[in-house]
């Protein structure tokens, strides 16, 4: 009888460390590039990588900028209501999205699709 618990004690120690041999442990850390980099960037939903030269506008306030080698923009929003932003690149499909709040989120991305053959864009005048 005591052996039969010795056994049962023995293989719960093991299955015990086991478990703890395997856990993952719970570690996280901040992106330096993403903790530095406080404009909005446009990049490929793809790779991941910046665009640069993008066309980034607010058609209600005429006002536009280009996006940098990082594929950093800086605009400013006059309105604190909800605006319309565009992207355009060659090359990539043209969307646009709402600003709700008057400003831009710290560290938003925005990601860019490439133009396939099967896409068909009319227009590039924003119309809402």
């Amino acid at each position: 009888m005591k052996n039969i618990k010795l056994i049962y004690f023995i293989i719960i120690c093991l299955l015990c460390s086991a478990n703890i041999a395997n856990a993952d442990a719970l570690v996280g850390e901040i992106s330096k590039d993403e903790y530095r980099n406080s404009l909005p960037q446009v990049i490929d939903n793809k790779s991941k990588l910046p665009i640069n030269d993008a066309r980034v506008s607010i058609p209600s306030e005429s006002k536009f900028t280009k996006t940098d080698s990082n594929g950093n923009f800086e605009l400013s929003i006059s309105k604190n209501e909800p605006v319309i932003l565009s992207v355009q690149k060659d090359g990539y499909r043209p969307f646009s999205l709402t600003i709700k709040d008057g400003h831009f989120a710290k560290g938003l991305k925005l990601e860019m699709k490439k133009l396939t053959p099967f896409n068909l864009v009319v227009s590039d005048n924003l119309m809402h």
